[in-house]
């Protein structure tokens, strides 16, 4: 919050909207914790743009599909180019930061229960009254998002345990 503080609320929401976060963000202190009501498809496209080296493309759904003999039906071609939204030393600030998380803190469950031992970073989150579970995490060739929750507010976990991220979210993202 302080950091949002210093930076100025006005200053994050105009750059969340460069990494295309269209949601409707709220002008309040509590933003940094996570208060804005934004999609999956949105975070998803802004953590790519951090695991691009600073460089935002559009999320791709699908980049190729086979039968099952194994003849291309769609295959998508490589979009270059993007919109740089910050220096490639602060993606990688970013990306270390992020990978603390999943090598010692919240989503360490990645490597100690899931066993994943491939270069990851990502985020857990877990918003209000534990109605919203989720991860976003990435490998040096896949950015992906899970998310549990509901879209109205009462419907929600009863606690913490239940509720988190790390909990909820994370074990879709892992399998």
């Amino acid at each position: 919050v302080d950091l949002l503080m210093r930076v100025g609320i006005d200053s994050a929401i105009y750059r969340s909207q460069l990494a295309g976060i269209n949601s409707p963000l709220p002008a309040v202190p509590s933003l940094a914790l996570g208060t804005g009501e934004v999609s999956l498809f949105e975070m998803v496209g802004a953590y790519q743009a951090i695991a691009n080296g600073g460089i935002l493309k559009e999320p791709v759904y699908l980049t190729r599909i086979e039968d099952r003999n194994g003849s291309v039906l769609y295959e998508r071609e490589s979009a270059g180019g993007g919109t740089p939204l910050c220096t490639p030393e602060n993606a990688e600030l970013m990306i270390e930061m992020l990978r603390g998380v999943a090598n010692e803190g919240t989503a360490s469950g990645l490597r100690s229960k899931y066993g994943i031992k491939a270069d990851v970073a990502g985020k857990t989150g877990t918003t209000q009254n534990y109605s919203d579970g989720w991860f976003i995490g990435f490998t040096p060739g896949l950015v992906a998002g899970a998310w549990v929750g509901g879209d109205l507010q009462n419907v929600r976990f009863k606690t913490i345990q239940y509720g988190q991220g790390a909990y909820a979210a994370m074990p879709m993202w892992a399998g």
